[in-house]
Formats: C-alpha cells, structure tokens, sequence
C-alpha cells in the first residue's frame, strides 16, 4: 500500500492509500484523519477517524480526489501501529441485520 500523508484544507492531518498522483491533483482511497487527545495530565490518546465511512454508501472503498491547492504533503513514515489501527478501522466487514423474531400466537 502506498500511503500519503497530508494536511487537508481545512487543517486536518491525514493519511491513506495513494490511487493517483498526477500534476494537477491526487486521488486517495479510503482517507482517515489522525485524532490526538488528551488521556490525563501525561499521555494523550491517538485515533484513526475516517473521513467517509464505507458502510454509508455501496460498500466500495471512497476515492477522495484533492486538487493541488487543497491539501499540503508531508514527508513521513507512518508508524505501523497506526496503520495496523487504520487497515483494522477501513477494513471493517458490517454484521448483517437479522431479520425480527416472529411472534407465534
């Protein structure tokens, strides 16, 4: 997986898997933010929010397509800790709706 890290546009961190990279603009799949809070007084807590969840549309991976203007690269490696959180947030499988019980009279 090749993986870009950007700031979006409206100044959040994010990350996901690089589709396209041309000139003009770039197309990530699956794209999540990184979320860092605070824990208590001397650790903070960091999560993977994705930005579109995949269970809200056909069930194919969303393609974000961000013109040059839009977003800012930064250049670094991604832990694997928090890749490992974001392919186990991304590649969420949803349980099936069982069917009501049928009341028998």
């Amino acid at each position: 997986m090749d993986v870009i890290t950007y700031i979006d546009s409206i100044g959040r961190t994010c990350f996901g898997e690089l589709i396209e990279k041309k000139e003009s603009n770039i197309r990530v799949q699956s794209p999540a933010m990184i979320m860092v809070t605070p824990n208590d007084a001397a650790n903070m807590k960091v999560d993977v929010m994705p930005l579109f969840f995949t269970e809200f549309s056909s069930g194919k991976p969303p393609i974000f397509n961000y013109t040059n203007n839009q977003y800012t690269e930064v250049e670094v490696t991604i832990s694997p800790k928090i890749l490992e959180h974001y392919t186990t947030k991304i590649n969420v499988v949803p349980e099936p709706n069982p069917e009501p019980p049928v009341e028998v009279l």
